[in-house]
């Protein structure tokens, strides 16, 4: 069982966001473990990242992260497609997996507190759904607002916000 917060951004929403990431000295990995610049998230494109605390366990499957295991959150980015359509992003996370001797085994604390300070700034610099459930950016909002994107939580499902 996880946790997650859904979210619209562009491009420059993203932007911010990720510096925040990297201000707080949070890292962002791509599936393989390699670690990532902003210039290489925003430049790439991949769907799916990981964001990392310094001394977080990250264990691979082979060679990907295994992320049920690891010490990670996943970021998975919002897809523009259909030039007016914009579907949601979110962080995802896991506290807790049951090992090969069906031991439950909790990861660290400050996992959880790096998904929080993760959630807290999301919440603080978007604008909430009128449903509760999603959040947008400032520059995907003006978008919105002006009748140029629509936010789609599903492939027929749309995210309404106020005006």
């Amino acid at each position: 069982m996880g946790e997650q917060i859904e979210f619209f951004f562009d491009v420059k929403d993203e932007t911010l966001f990720t510096n925040y990431v990297y201000e707080n000295n949070y890292v962002i990995m791509d599936g393989k473990a390699n670690i990532l610049t902003k210039e290489d998230i925003v430049s790439s494109d991949e769907m799916s990242f990981f964001i990392t605390f310094s001394g977080s366990r990250v264990e691979k499957r082979e060679i990907f992260i295994d992320q049920i295991t690891s010490e990670v959150i996943q970021y998975s980015r919002c897809k523009n497609w259909c030039d007016s359509v914009l579907n949601c992003g979110r962080l995802w996370v896991t506290y807790t997996y049951w090992n090969a001797l069906k031991e439950n085994i909790t990861k660290s604390n400050q996992l959880n507190q790096t998904y929080n300070n993760l959630k807290k700034w999301i919440k603080k610099h978007t604008r909430i759904s009128v449903c509760k459930h999603f959040y947008i950016g400032e520059q995907a909002y003006n978008l919105y607002s002006q009748n140029k994107w629509r936010m789609a939580a599903g492939p027929k499902s749309f995210v309404e916000f106020e005006f």
